[in-house]
């Protein structure tokens, strides 16, 4: 609350398992999605049946929620919407594939979404757990820095095979090769779809994701299109 100490209009707060206006408790994890409860304070809860993947979804659930009671949408209403949605293509979507479950999140990315995505693979993870990553564009100066620390930060989590793409994610990979488990580096998101098709098999969990430049919705066409000729 210290950055809006100053500020004079109304304040809005919101959260999760705490006393904020608006807030979440009592959530259960799914595999596509969760269900908790969505509280406009004590004693005036609603059960959320949410079909986004993904626990940081849960923030976004709160604040469109609290932009609903701004403008006294019924509560009703705001289940309704919130139940309803199916969010929207590239993020965060749920696939299959040669048996295996995709988590296709490659409209973007930037370090804080890369995690995201990165602890929904881990969460899900039941077989293997592969992580095809393309370069996190824009990030300026900082680009390497923020590669290198994914690949130590991926270093230490269950993550079975690494396929890096891009010069960027090169440095990410340097990291993770000392761990010893399987991976690759490779130059565009066409040689990690071909890659994958390689490796892939039923019960593999995966994560596919990159900045919206890596194109790396080619890794899952590849895929698609060798499915489709078998």
């Amino acid at each position: 609350m210290q950055g809006v100490s100053g500020y004079q209009g109304e304040v809005i707060t919101f959260g999760i398992e705490n006393k904020a206006d608006v807030f979440a408790k009592d959530i259960r994890m799914k595999d596509r999605g969760s269900d908790f409860l969505l509280c406009f304070g004590e004693g005036n809860c609603a059960e959320i049946n949410l079909n986004l993947p993904g626990a940081f979804n849960i923030y976004n659930v709160l604040a469109a929620s609290v932009v609903g009671q701004v403008f006294n949408i019924d509560p009703r209403d705001i289940k309704t919407g919130l139940e309803s949605f199916k969010g929207v293509p590239m993020r965060l979507e749920i696939k299959e594939l040669f048996g295996a479950t995709v988590i296709s999140d490659v409209y973007n990315a930037n370090p804080a979404s890369m995690e995201e995505a990165i602890k929904e693979l881990v969460r899900l993870k039941k077989g293997r757990a592969i992580a095809v990553l393309g370069d996190m564009l824009e990030l300026g100066p900082y680009a390497e820095e923020a590669h290198r620390k994914i690949g130590e930060w991926m270093s230490a989590l269950p993550i079975d095979v690494f396929i890096a793409v891009g010069p960027l994610m090169a440095v990410a990979h340097s990291e993770f090769v000392k761990t010893g488990r399987q991976s690759f580096s490779v130059s565009t998101s066409e040689e990690a779809g071909r890659i994958l098709t390689g490796l892939c098999r039923e019960g593999d969990t995966i994560v596919v994701k990159g900045s919206r430049g890596m194109g790396m919705e080619k890794v899952l066409e590849i895929n698609k299109e060798a499915e489709n000729a078998l």
